[in-house]
């Protein structure tokens, strides 16, 4: 386990950007990063479909500066409507003063396409991409600049996850930041389809719900686990990161 020094908050010794442009140029397939923040016990809020903020100031700014690092940004349409997120890159310092960060494309999953059109993702610098299984039959997304990507439905009815990165590929999407919710981070993590996780552990219990949902594994040999692993203090938070395979 390699410790990384507590006094740097930054999220450049959290990612490798040689790992995320050689995955690419492999796979023709975006790096993804599973990243979100946790209470001790696990949860991700007191209840789904509530937000809670978890992160104290300091490992909210490396998580920034992690969407500033990545091409695009990704949640579910449960944290889409629970928490309306800009999903920009703001609160952060590092870097020249006067020179804004580079912002991540926002992506919802929403494979029922009930997004409205009123979430301030729609104000973001960059085209928000809307990955579903329906097509925009009244065209209301184009209305509102947004990309809609539709394709067809994994056996459960969700939008599915290797060929969508495929499709982001093609595109020219490089790394992907998944930051939820429970459902958005257990599909990943069950399809092995994350490159690297990068978690923050707020000092507090909730007990509500939980980051990751049951798994649909059926052996201990196949549980996700981090390897090559880092930690760091960030604030009154911990950051642990590793590599998923």
């Amino acid at each position: 386990m390699q410790q990384v020094s507590p006094s740097v908050s930054t999220s450049h010794q959290l990612l490798n950007r040689s790992e995320i442009n050689d995955w690419f140029t492999r796979t023709g397939r975006p790096y993804v990063t599973l990243s979100w923040a946790q209470s001790l016990d696990g949860s991700l809020t007191l209840k789904q479909g509530q937000s809670l903020p978890i992160s104290c100031d300091e490992s909210m700014r490396m998580t920034h500066q992690l969407r500033s690092d990545h091409d695009a940004i990704l949640v579910g349409i449960g944290t889409a409507l629970a928490d309306d997120p800009r999903l920009t890159a703001r609160i952060f310092d590092d870097g020249p003063r006067n020179q804004p960060p580079s912002q991540p494309r926002p992506i919802v999953l929403d494979s029922q396409l009930r997004i409205p059109t009123d979430l301030r993702l729609f104000t973001h610098p960059k085209r928000p991409i809307i990955a579903t299984t329906q097509p925009d039959k009244n065209k209301h997304l184009a209305d509102v600049n947004a990309e809609v990507i539709q394709l067809p439905p994994t056996t459960n009815g969700q939008v599915p996850l290797a060929p969508l990165l495929t499709r982001l590929g093609q595109m020219g999407i490089q790394s992907v930041m998944v930051e939820g919710g429970g459902q958005v981070l257990t599909s990943f993590l069950n399809s092995n389809d994350a490159n690297r996780a990068i978690i923050t552990i707020a000092p507090l219990f909730v007990g509500g719900y939980d980051a990751i949902q049951p798994l649909s594994l059926n052996y201990e040999s196949q549980l996700p686990r981090l390897h090559n692993m880092q930690t760091t203090r960030c604030g009154s938070d911990i950051i642990v990161a590793g590599d998923l395979f």
